[in-house]
């Protein structure tokens, strides 16, 4: 009997032991399949992961073009007719142009503007200027901008009363000269914009009496340049401004033809005051003059209007059409005999 329980207790305790290795093996093949999925799981997720930074990868390179990469425009097709092979107007070589030369004649030398219009409508260009007495101010008037519109402004501005001769008593204390303060304030305000550095056109004066050409010296006052010019007849005083305004011995461009503007004067009567015989005298030097120095491609003017006195303003109009009526008449056979007469009209500047 013992020995039957010994043999039993035996074989319960085989039986045991083999389900507790069962167990044990169970349970390492659980743990084995636990850390194996672990495994399985970390890979996948790692795949994973380095898939979506892949695809990240590439999208970004798509995005971003390749740095040498340089993208340009298309050339868009111009419309509209072809580019002119040659600009309009006319040519520089063609250009014809002239220094104009006014003489006195106190009004009588507002002529010199229709002389001017008349050029300038007939296609020759106006590239110098020149007066004497009050033929410089005119000439100065369209020198400032070389334009026409200003030359006229300038010249509606101008008062008879400047030059007319002064009262006796007022004259009594100069030595029987006519004072000229206002016509060199006058002339100030009219000029008070122009310099010889701001002129359109170059600008000489002519003094008939001592023969001499001049300009106005660097940063002048073109004003009392002018009215030192203007009072340098004999029965005006000196003017009060700066009387070295200019400086001798420029002599208008030779190369180019002059046109000689000589102004008319009221007809010869007895009754002629001393200033209206000395403004003829002055008139009567600068035709002799002209007569020495006009060359051979130079053009005189003579307007047949003449004023009622050459201190009387009021007929301007009527003078200056005189000037560039007579011109007119005198450009085609002047304009032909310089073989210019296939001048394109209106070149007025």
């Amino acid at each position: 009997m013992q020995g039957q329980t010994v043999i039993e207790s035996f074989s319960h305790g085989g039986a045991s032991a083999s389900r507790l290795n069962s167990e044990v093996n169970l349970s390492n093949a659980k743990q084995a399949l636990d850390h194996s999925s672990a495994r399985s799981f970390k890979a996948a997720a790692a795949a994973l992961i380095l898939l979506v930074l892949g695809l990240s990868g590439c999208t970004t390179a798509r995005i971003k073009p390749p740095a040498t990469v340089h993208v340009s425009a298309p050339k868009a097709e111009v419309l509209g007719p072809p580019e002119p092979e040659k600009s309009y107007g006319p040519d520089l070589q063609d250009r014809k142009s002239v220094t104009v030369i006014l003489g006195p004649g106190m009004s009588g030398t507002f002529a010199g503007a229709g002389v001017i219009r008349a050029l300038l409508d007939s296609g020759v260009a106006v590239d110098g200027v020149a007066g004497s007495e009050l033929g410089a101010f005119v000439a100065a008037a369209y020198a400032s901008q070389a334009s026409v519109n200003r030359m006229d402004w300038m010249m509606l501005q101008f008062r008879s009363e400047w030059v007319q001769p002064g009262p006796v008593l007022s004259r009594l204390f100069l030595g029987g000269k006519t004072p000229t303060a206002a016509l060199d304030s006058g002339l100030r305000a009219i000029l008070r914009d122009t310099s010889p550095e701001t002129l359109g056109v170059p600008f000489w004066l002519l003094n008939v009496e001592t023969r001499k050409w001049s300009t106005p010296r660097p940063r002048a006052s073109i004003g009392p340049v002018i009215c030192a010019e203007i009072a340098s007849a004999a029965w005006f005083s000196p003017c009060p401004g700066n009387q070295h305004g200019q400086m001798e011995g420029a002599i208008p461009d030779r190369s180019l033809p002059w046109v000689w503007v000589i102004p008319s004067l009221p007809e010869n009567t007895p009754d002629r005051t001393e200033e209206e015989r000395s403004v003829a005298l002055l008139n009567l030097k600068f035709q002799t003059l002209v007569q020495e120095l006009k060359g051979p491609r130079d053009l005189v003017i003579i307007p047949r209007v003449r004023p009622q006195s050459v201190f009387d303003f009021s007929g301007r109009s009527e003078i200056i059409f005189s000037g560039k009526r007579e011109t007119r008449e005198a450009l085609g056979a002047w304009l032909k005999s310089l073989g210019w007469d296939q001048l394109r009209k209106g070149a007025r500047q």
